[in-house]
């Protein structure tokens, strides 16, 4: 079954969107993670080094989104900004080249802080 330019554009847009949200969920999550499974000794949490890791991993991935939604902010609001609704306008290559590195990087960042906390909770197991 063949789409239309606009039928291809919102699968892309909606595909696009639901993974910054799983990430942005992950991330979330994996510091959960990180803070779960931290042994505590009284009121002082101990931390090993793949929980570190991987919680830097996540925040810096939390970070990574937060940049991607300002840069597109700015970066949009630039070419919209006193145009009419109707009115056309192209994005430079420069710009679409900088919001897919910071989306990439934010889902990679979070992939492997998951990866990292993983690793690091079966050499627990595996450790005794």
């Amino acid at each position: 079954m063949p789409y239309t330019i606009k039928e291809l554009r919102d699968r892309y847009t909606e595909h696009s969107k639901q993974a910054s949200e799983l990430t942005r969920t992950l991330a979330i999550s994996g510091i959960a993670a990180v803070w779960v499974f931290a042994e505590r000794d009284g009121a002082v949490y101990k931390l090993d080094a793949y929980s570190i890791v991987a919680g830097a991993f996540f925040c810096v991935g939390l970070l990574v989104d937060l940049l991607h939604y300002v840069i597109g902010t700015v970066m949009y609001g630039r070419f919209v900004g006193g145009k009419g609704p109707t009115a056309e306008a192209s994005i430079p290559n420069r710009i679409s080249r900088t919001m897919w590195a910071a989306w990439w990087a934010k889902v990679l960042l979070v992939l492997t802080g998951l990866g990292v906390l993983a690793y690091g909770l079966a050499h627990r197991v595996i450790a005794g």
